[in-house]
């Protein structure tokens, strides 16, 4: 089992501070966890948002580029339809070479309107802009000229310098519906869900099994909250609630107004004081090591849908607002005595 970490790197206006401190603290955190032992960092991206919701990915990894040497980063996620693919083709081959072959591809249609109202790109053109979207941007990572002739884009004699580092160099999906991972086992990509649905993986299942590919061919993440403490759990989570409100609210909010299906999980008004079980709170675990490996291992029996099993673990940091050095030792417990047991998985 791989195992990452996925960064909002956000800044609310009722807990905000200097953006040049949150995006410095940010990368310190992210060369520690290289240190730590961790395979991934994921940074997710929203635009036009009031937290300024991490905007600018390849800027981020422009800076890890220089400060990191062996773990992976990739964009969680690039929301394709908003963008020319042979744009974000060329942006993805740069930084592929600055991280000299390190770069994971991750990319979605997209759930928030007000991204695709400003930029002036139809909702209703998600998906085909999405599929030639990532046709695209495979042909311009391997050939000398693109040329394309599809319902969204028309490319002629195009030339994409450079090419990545990584041949092919890997896409994700993500994923909320069981559509969505149809389309990311149809179009050959390794799946990274934003759902806890057991439907979103087996659709993948059956879509890799009907193209007859075998499984460990593609990687597949499971993404969790987990605070490491040997502090009173109901305390650290009475004072993280008001984050994790936050954190869930925007997500429940953009994705009613799209219109689109709602979020599995605890809904952020329903997110309450109390444990619903030693060390989970709603959709969140905080507690000693020996509880969230306990909870993890519950976990652990639930993850095989026809066969499939994720191979890689992704946990998110705290919530937005919350400092991201007040809970390193949370991530140097997890290191200790968590992170040996479920490399093993």
């Amino acid at each position: 089992m791989k195992i990452g970490v996925t960064y909002d790197i956000r800044n609310p206006p009722q807990w905000r501070v200097p953006y040049d401190a949150l995006y410095h603290d940010t990368l310190d955190h992210m060369a520690m966890v290289e240190d730590w032992g961790f395979d991934q960092v994921w940074i997710q991206q929203h635009h036009f948002e009031e937290s300024a919701y991490g905007p600018s990915f390849a800027a981020f990894v422009g800076a890890l580029a220089m400060r990191t040497t062996r773990i992976r980063i990739g964009s969680s996620i690039k929301i394709l339809p908003l963008y020319h693919p042979l744009l974000v083709a060329e942006e993805m081959a740069v930084l592929d070479q600055l991280l000299r072959g390190r770069l994971d591809v991750g990319v979605g249609i997209g759930h928030r309107l007000k991204e695709f109202e400003i930029l002036g790109v139809p909702k209703n053109q998600r998906p085909s802009r999405m599929e030639e979207g990532i046709e695209i941007m495979r042909r311009a990572w391997t050939e000398d000229r693109v040329n394309f002739h599809g319902r969204r884009f028309t490319i002629d004699d195009a030339e994409v310098q450079p090419k990545p580092m990584q041949q092919p160099l890997p896409i994700w999906v993500a994923t909320r519906t069981p559509a969505a991972s149809e389309r990311a086992a149809r179009l050959g990509c390794n799946l990274k869900p934003g759902s806890t649905d057991p439907e979103v993986y087996r659709t993948y299942a059956q879509g890799l099994k009907a193209r007859g590919e075998p499984f460990d061919g593609y990687r597949v993440t499971v993404s969790l909250s987990a605070i490491v403490t040997k502090d009173d759990p109901d305390k650290v989570w009475e004072r993280l609630r008001p984050h994790y409100q936050y954190r869930r609210a925007f997500f429940d909010t953009i994705i009613a107004e799209f219109g689109d299906t709602p979020l599995t999980g605890t809904p952020a008004g329903e997110i309450t004081k109390a444990a619903t079980k030693p060390g989970v709170y709603g959709d969140e675990m905080v507690g000693s090591p020996d509880t969230i490996l306990r909870n993890l291992e519950e976990l652990r029996a639930t993850w095989s849908w026809d066969g499939l099993r994720p191979t890689d673990l992704i946990i998110r940091t705290p919530p937005p607002g919350v400092p991201l050095k007040e809970f390193e030792s949370s991530f140097e417990l997890f290191v200790r005595e968590i992170m040996p047991v479920v490399r093993g998985w």
